[in-house]
């Protein structure tokens, strides 16, 4: 496979060389896109790589969106395979090797990597798709990704397990992060109230700052869409709906949940995502027998990295 780096950034001069020291020489081409770094980060990427950056800012009319920032960088981009990464995220170079001695298979037009995230000496093991074929499109205006673009052109991706990507965000930011795409997803539903993504992450972000009143009505929407645009955001959502319903006494309600995400899940177990979603079935069978037993039932989502 002929690969080559897809990158944005903003103020990352004190993380990317982690990021890039060990592969720059492997990458047929790199391209990367600052959104406006104050910290040298561009003036870096030159001196140390010979790398110029494409300038990128956010339009908060777009609710700082990053897909146009990410599509620009694709439509620059040379080589045939794009692999994406953030500043904060690492592959080994021997993973990287061994991805670019793999054939092109005709088949696959992206692949998922596990993506283990590092909080101290916690490491939360999640999946992300961070290599696909030149030409997919970034979309959505918060928590942007490829997959959408994917199943609307019909192309599959698959799972290679062997090959870890390593996320190591900075603490310091957590805050920051919490309250910045709160407003971003509050913005992109109001302009798109059908992305369901959205309605998942704002949920999940509202139950992390204990607003869960407020994550309810955005929980329930996506878990009822039953969206197969977005099949992977509506059983997260019936999920973690579930959980704070069982907290709060409301068992049928939670049982009822489950068991229309159990059948949601059936109707779309071949998709690329949901194949690869490998903690979401063990935890439904699991919910719906400890919902049946009755009487009091905690149930705890499995951890997300966000």
């Amino acid at each position: 496979m002929d690969i080559g780096l897809c990158m944005i950034v903003k103020d990352e001069a004190d993380r990317i060389g982690d990021c890039l020291d060990p592969i720059v020489d492997l990458l047929h081409d790199i391209v990367i896109v600052d959104t406006g770094s104050t910290d040298g980060t561009p003036a870096l990427l030159a001196e140390r790589y010979g790398i110029t950056a494409l300038r990128g800012a956010l339009d908060a009319a777009n609710c700082n969106s990053k897909a146009p920032a990410r599509n620009l960088a694709h439509t620059r981009q040379r080589a045939p395979w794009i692999l994406s990464l953030d500043a904060d995220e690492r592959i080994a170079r021997a993973d990287l090797e061994a991805l670019l001695a793999l054939p092109d298979d005709p088949r696959r037009s992206g692949y998922f990597f596990p993506w283990h995230t590092v909080r101290g000496a916690q490491i939360v093991e999640d999946y992300k798709l961070c290599l696909y074929r030149r030409g997919l499109l970034s979309t959505g205006c918060a928590h942007e990704n490829v997959q959408v673009d994917l199943r609307a052109r019909g192309l599959d991706a698959a799972w290679i397990g062997e090959r870890v990507i390593a996320h190591y965000p900075d603490p310091a930011r957590d805050a920051w992060k919490l309250e910045f795409y709160t407003a971003r997803m509050t913005c992109a539903i109001a302009r798109d109230p059908t992305w369901y993504r959205y309605h998942w992450f704002l949920g999940y972000t509202l139950c992390q700052q204990g607003l869960v009143d407020e994550a309810l009505a955005w929980l329930r929407t996506a878990a009822a869409a039953e969206s197969t645009r977005f099949p992977v955001e509506c059983l997260n959502s019936a999920m973690l709906l579930a959980c704070q319903l069982a907290a709060r006494g409301a068992t049928d309600a939670a049982a009822e949940v489950v068991s229309r995400a159990r059948a949601f899940h059936a109707r779309v177990g071949e998709d690329f995502e949901v194949r690869v979603n490998f903690r979401m079935c063990p935890w439904l069978d699991e919910a719906a027998a400890r919902l049946a037993r009755g009487g009091t039932v905690a149930l705890t989502p499995y951890a997300f990295a966000y």
